[in-house]
């Protein structure tokens, strides 16, 4: 038997190590022969993530282009067939999302959408981000519904995922999710509405910099930093935010001050120097270094 063959044969054993399976997909990946395309796509949904990684750095070296190859056009109809069948395993279900996720091919987007609703929890966040990956607009209703739901597990999953597609649609349910108990589904929102520059999220972003939790605090003030552009409303309550108790809110909040207003901002972080809190003045120093390092100089 040819080492091609025997580095097959080892690649598909699945009563092999995992090392050992890794490194035949290694050695594969080197000796480059096109042969080898097929059975490592195929190994992309056998549910180790230390092989996966190894199989899909061999078939990036084999054909850069794998993905819109024949093999992985052909195995597609495989992975949606284990994922939508109750029958096979949790591992099976969450390897055939990651290997869909990987091929990003419109087909999936509709098992995705079906597997929101999967009895497993796993089964259901893996498909939310998969679906975030894929950012094929189709997704967006479902991932709203997700959102509104109840399922605290992959609520802010939806997020991140509405977020990567980008669809105005998911932009007044977002702001509405600000309001939420979940400060997880808030961190989220608050990171997410950045991508959608959209001046409805400006008076809640503002709102969300007096938010209870750090993470929401610091999102909604580098929101605003792309949001607010020349509006001046976002001004004054970024100002304010110099003077948080949280050293990387204040960094924030003076960035997005600097994407505002520029040079004006400089006046603010020099005001804030003279804060009796320590913390403060020195967060708004290093703020004004990165603006406009000659400001020692005024």
């Amino acid at each position: 038997m040819n080492r091609f063959k025997t580095l097959i044969n080892e690649l598909q054993d699945n009563s092999s190590s995992v090392q050992s399976r890794c490194e035949a997909a290694r050695k594969l990946g080197i000796i480059g022969d096109p042969r080898a395309v097929k059975p490592l796509i195929a190994a992309l949904g056998d549910g180790d993530q230390k092989l996966f990684s190894a199989v899909k750095d061999a078939l990036d070296k084999i054909n850069p282009d794998w993905r819109n190859s024949t093999e992985a056009n052909n195995q597609i109809s495989e992975f949606i067939a284990c994922l939508i069948d109750n029958s096979e395993t949790t591992l099976a279900r969450r390897s055939a999302i990651q290997a869909l996720r990987e091929i990003k091919d419109s087909r999936v987007v509709e098992p995705l959408i079906t597997a929101l609703r999967d009895e497993d929890g796993g089964v259901r966040s893996m498909a939310a981000n998969a679906l975030g990956i894929i950012e094929d607009p189709r997704a967006v209703e479902p991932l709203i519904a997700v959102l509104r739901g109840e399922d605290d597990g992959i609520r802010h999953i939806a997020v991140w995922a509405l977020g990567k597609i980008g669809d105005p649609r998911a932009v007044e349910p977002l702001i509405a999710a600000l309001k939420d108990e979940n400060v997880l589904v808030r961190m989220y929102v608050s990171e997410a509405l950045r991508q959608f520059a959209d001046p409805r999220a400006l008076e809640p972003l503002i709102t969300a910099l007096r938010d209870e939790d750090i993470s929401v605090r610091r999102y909604a003030a580098e929101a605003l930093g792309i949001i607010a552009g020349p509006r001046a409303r976002a001004v004054e309550p970024l100002i304010a935010a110099l003077c948080d108790e949280n050293e990387e809110v204040c960094t924030s909040a003076a960035w997005a001050l600097d994407n505002i207003i520029g040079p004006r901002a400089v006046d603010a972080l020099i005001a804030t120097l003279i804060d009796r809190d320590e913390l403060v003045s020195r967060t708004a120093a290093e703020s004004l270094d990165e603006i406009s390092p000659a400001w020692r100089d005024l």
